[in-house]
């Protein structure tokens, strides 16, 4: 099922394992371009190169969602533009 996610871009929090990767992985699959936000940056990029194996395409942000003035999410939030992939 196609679900029309070709050219956008999809922020999962939580995407280095679980649900999130799960959710990070079937957007992916359905065109999305994945931003995956965790603080575990080793499961973080794992998932990015699942992603990237499966053919699609995807970034990884290190940071704590919990907190909106953290700069490095700030940043992600902006390097998330279609553009930017």
């Amino acid at each position: 099922m196609n679900m029309g996610f070709s050219g956008k871009v999809a922020i999962v929090t939580g995407g280095g394992g679980g649900i999130g990767r799960a959710t990070a992985l079937a957007l992916a699959r359905e065109g999305a371009k994945v931003t995956l936000v965790d603080l575990d940056r080793e499961l973080g990029v794992q998932t990015v190169r699942l992603i990237a194996l499966a053919g699609g395409e995807a970034m990884f942000v290190e940071c704590d969602v919990s907190k909106a003035e953290d700069p490095l999410c700030q940043d992600g939030v902006r390097r998330s533009r279609p553009e930017n992939y």
